[in-house]
């Protein structure tokens, strides 16, 4: 699971209501574990505001050990908070990405992500509204927190590199308990919304806006940061089991549906959900909260020849490279050509391309969110690298690809858990390959896709308030 994404969303709120303060230090919490802390510090040199968030450390115990991963980032501002530039270092699993952004070129952030020896450069819409820590600090100091007013506002999430919206509004005053004590605070719920998914983040903050307490919640997880001393932020730091945590149950008497070419699932969704019907998955609603998922094994012809025609305009779009899929890899190529051979069919092409990640790659739940270059370099990760570089080798291909993000049954107990595999468009039909499971099969649920292989925040929100209440397999 994803959680360095949502820690990243959440260090996004603290830096909405932090105050003039010098620097403030946070302890991170998972279901009432100490994981990490956070450190938030700010000057000032001559016109220019420099804030350094340090930290942000999620220490996980998956199968093989625990795993640290750290960002590091630089922002720059002028005193009046107008966005000038910022560096970014991320590390996990001794992989490690840098990134470095200047506003002010039109009306775009401009971007270049460095690792493994290459760049790769992105351009971001950065609308009128578009602020920075510097920026939103002051927004929030000309005017003390008064219980119903509301504010709207852009940030970048520089640990996710995603321009997000942000709605604010100032609930009331509540008595509420911190590490040392109860205080009575300004309660501020803030909705923000990135690549499609919105995010609820609960802040509690002083009369002048400094930051006590940020709790979110997702994937059943609770996820809480608390303001404090320096030696308590960064002491009694333990694992926390998160692939454990994210499980979905299967419904009791649920059988094996690996096997099975078709699978009716209903579901019991958070409000305001709804899933997307697909060539291989038809969703019908039955009630306000239950869901009919009905999923089943789409093959793609033996006469498609390979290479592929013409794909169709609006499907142009997936065999474009990205900042995830960085299908133009000299490396990727490489890899696809070496795969691909002579296949003069597509199926033979995608059983090639499968085996091939699946025989390169090997499993590991230690990585935190690799890239398709990423992967093929490090030659490591766990479904999410296993799709990326799918994906990125598809489109080398000049097959149409996308990456899709749900949940799979996982043998022998038959439980969900979050997954992501890739899916192809073949035949005027989407299809999926999954060389992380070795096939697709009806224990797959998609929850959304990705055209440029973002982290899906929208699945982890989804995740931890999901229900499976039957699951019928058949032929």
């Amino acid at each position: 699971m994803r959680i360095q994404v949502v820690l990243a969303v959440l260090l996004t709120a603290v830096l909405e209501v932090k105050a003039s303060t010098d620097t403030l230090w946070m302890g991170v919490y998972i279901n009432g574990t100490k994981v990490g802390y956070q450190h938030i510090c700010r000057s000032q040199t001559g016109d220019t505001v420099v804030t350094h968030t340090k930290g942000l450390t999620c220490l996980r115990r998956p199968p093989g050990g625990p795993v640290a991963s750290t960002s590091d980032v630089t922002m720059f501002e002028t005193k009046r908070g107008i966005p000038l530039s910022f560096t970014s270092i991320q590390k996990s699993s001794g992989i490690q990405s840098r990134a470095e952004g200047t506003f002010g070129v039109g009306d775009s952030v401009r971007i270049r992500v460095f690792a493994n020896g290459k760049v790769d450069t992105l351009a971001l819409p950065w609308p009128a509204n578009g602020m920075l820590n510097e920026g939103i600090r002051l927004k929030c100091e000309a005017t003390p927190p008064q219980t119903g007013d509301t504010a709207e506002y852009a940030t970048l999430s520089i640990g996710t590199l995603a321009v997000q919206q942000v709605v604010r509004k100032v609930v009331g005053r509540k008595p509420v308990l911190l590490l040392g004590g109860t205080d009575t605070l300004f309660e501020i719920e803030s909705k923000i919304r990135s690549n499609g998914s919105t995010i609820g983040v609960i802040s509690y903050v002083s009369d002048d806006w400094t930051s006590k307490k940020e709790e979110i919640g997702q994937a059943g997880l609770r996820i809480e940061m608390y303001e404090c001393p320096q030696d308590s932020a960064e002491a009694g730091i333990h694992c926390y089991d998160v692939f454990s945590a994210t499980v979905v149950t299967h419904p009791v008497g649920m059988k094996d549906v690996t096997d099975y070419g078709s699978c009716d699932y209903v579901l019991r969704l958070p409000p305001n959900v709804r899933f997307s019907s697909s060539d291989e998955q038809q969703v019908t609603v039955l009630s306000g909260t239950e869901t009919r998922v009905s999923v089943k094994k789409v093959g793609i012809g033996r006469g498609v020849r390979f290479p592929l025609p013409a794909t169709p305009q609006d499907k142009q779009m997936f065999l474009s490279p990205s900042v995830y899929i960085q299908s133009e890899d000299s490396l990727i190529k490489e890899y696809t050509r070496t795969a691909i051979g002579h296949s003069r069919y597509a199926r033979r092409a995608l059983r090639r391309i499968s085996s091939f990640v699946r025989s390169t790659i090997v499993p590991s739940l230690e990585v935190g969110y690799a890239t398709a270059r990423e992967t093929a370099y490090s030659k490591k990760g766990d479904c999410t690298e296993f799709a990326l570089l799918t994906t990125a080798m598809c489109r080398a291909a000049g097959i149409p690809a996308r990456v899709a993000n749900g949940l799979t049954s996982v043998p022998p107990t038959g439980d969900f858990y979050y997954h992501a595999w890739t899916q192809v468009f073949i035949g005027g039909k989407w299809i999926s390959i999954d060389p992380a499971m070795r096939r697709f099969d009806p224990g797959h649920i998609a929850i959304s896709y990705s055209s440029d292989g973002r982290p899906s925040l929208g699945v982890m929100e989804v995740i931890g308030d999901l229900r499976i209440i039957s699951a019928s397999p058949s032929n």
